[in-house]
């Protein structure tokens, strides 16, 4: 078996831990940084990739049944959430939506919707962005998600008091 080893002899030894030593002194926290920032992104691609899972069962189990399995409405009463303007550029309007519902006319597509949109007020604020995730991945990859933060004071403006 064969192993890379320092040179036998010992003043080549010490000339190569000195080229070593100076090497990863320039170059060691630049290293440790890529390798840290490597590491957070793989756990936050990760950890995205779950919450857009979880947002797919959340909005099959709440919302497919009106707004579809494909987000493409239900004929012209419910409105489609595919190719629907309104998502990305209403996008901070969203959580309140989804936890209070709506009710009055919207116009997608040139096409007006006047059915009320039951909130569903037993989801987390988490699930909320978990299904909001799952929706502008699906259907609108190019826009930026609301961070968490953003969703809860979103809902906290929102809140409906008894």
């Amino acid at each position: 078996m064969y192993f890379c080893a320092l040179p036998e002899n010992p003043a080549k030894n010490r000339k190569y831990s000195n080229k070593v030593s100076k090497f990863l002194k320039k170059y060691g926290l630049l290293i440790l940084s890529a390798l840290v920032l490597a590491g957070i992104f793989y756990l936050n691609r990760y950890s995205g990739t779950a919450r857009v899972k979880k947002g797919e069962t959340l909005y099959k189990q709440h919302c497919s049944n009106c707004h579809g399995e494909n987000g493409e409405g239900l004929r012209k009463l419910i409105p489609p959430l595919a190719g629907n303007p309104n998502i990305p550029a209403g996008l901070e309007n969203m959580p309140c939506t989804i936890r209070y519902g709506k009710n009055g006319p919207i116009k997608v597509n040139n096409q007006e919707y006047n059915q009320p949109m039951a909130g569903i007020s037993e989801l987390e604020a988490d699930e909320i962005k978990s299904v909001m995730d799952y929706i502008l991945q699906t259907w609108y990859p190019e826009t930026e998600p609301l961070s968490q933060k953003k969703i809860s004071e979103k809902l906290g403006e929102c809140a409906v008091t008894d």
